[in-house]
């Protein structure tokens, strides 16, 4: 549950930025300047990356502190800090205000991240 609310919180400030840069043109500005969209996309992603990972280490930490037998968590954790910014850059581009987004991205993480695992 605690990982769950971990990504949310990083999913929903990446959900947001994304849509505030849209929404007040710095996407637009940052192209005029001269820069493609392909360094944009890829700057972005790779700080994504490093957010995940950030939290993936923690988590790592905490599981190997707690002594709580999750195989190949490591492998997990890689996949999805480069899974889920492809996610979120997508799920940005369906909503056109950050508020709608955020609520979005939080009832969506926890319920898959903690409601379903209980459930299961």
């Amino acid at each position: 549950m605690g990982f769950a609310v971990a990504y949310m919180m990083i999913a929903d400030q990446m959900t947001q930025s994304i849509i505030k840069e849209r929404q007040t043109n710095v996407k637009h500005q940052i192209m005029v300047s001269g820069a493609s969209k392909i360094a944009y996309w890829t700057s972005n992603f790779f700080v994504d990356f490093l957010y995940h990972q950030l939290i993936a280490q923690t988590a790592r930490y905490g599981i190997y502190y707690m002594e709580i037998d999750a195989p190949d968590i490591e492998e997990v954790f890689f996949i999805f800090s480069l899974v889920n910014p492809i996610f979120v850059y997508m799920l940005s581009f369906v909503f056109d205000t950050d508020s709608k987004a955020s609520v979005f991205v939080r009832i969506f993480y926890f319920a898959i991240g903690g409601v379903a695992p209980i459930a299961i």
